[in-house]
């Protein structure tokens, strides 16, 4: 079976409306229900193609949505694995800050090495990774009218905009920077 064939087959009644098609005016109603008619084989031959491709690619579609779906269920696991690790070292860091701020146990030297730009900032490093702690900058609505209608659609990318650009104020929003701590790794690895 030539699947290739199985669609391209088509092509043949499309040349033919097309030619059809090519010259078609509508001065008349005759004319107007021959459009009709024309629009109407389109439709047919679309749909007839469309079905054809669906069977054809049926057990495709049936495998990736099978891959993905066992994806889906591994990339979510992982997720909760990384937001409930991160909530737990997040709730040790508020409690230990000056555990999570003493520099006694890193390699400086190492450091220097695997992360040159951030090793001011870098805690807790490990072979596979280390930890940052990084600003979050979170709003929330204090008083609806009093925000300029430019931001009534809070738009978070707009706003860290204009946070990181020096503005600390916007009627009507609070602006609230927190600690969020990050893990990153050295390097990807598969």
């Amino acid at each position: 079976m030539n699947v290739s064939f199985e669609i391209t087959s088509y092509s043949e009644p499309m040349t033919a409306l097309i030619a059809k098609v090519k010259d078609l005016e509508i001065n008349s109603r005759p004319q107007a229900l021959q459009a009709v008619d024309y629009i109407a084989e389109a439709r047919s031959l679309l749909d007839a193609i469309e079905d054809k491709r669906k069977e054809l690619t049926k057990k495709e579609r049936e495998f990736v949505a099978k891959i993905d779906n066992d994806a889906k269920l591994l990339v979510e696991t992982l997720k909760s694995i990384q937001t409930y690790s991160t909530e737990k070292l997040d709730a040790w860091v508020s409690c230990n800050k000056e555990c999570f701020l003493e520099d006694k146990e890193i390699d400086w030297v190492e450091a220097e090495i695997m992360l040159p730009d951030l090793c001011e900032s870098a805690r807790l490093i490990t072979s596979k990774a280390f930890v940052i702690e990084k600003e979050k900058t979170n709003f929330s609505i204090t008083n609806m009218t009093l925000i300029p209608r430019e931001y009534l659609k809070v738009d978070d990318k707009k706003l860290k905009l204009l946070v990181k650009a020096g503005i600390r104020e916007i009627p009507g929003l609070s602006i609230l920077k927190t600690k969020q701590l990050e893990i990153r790794r050295h390097a990807r690895t598969r």
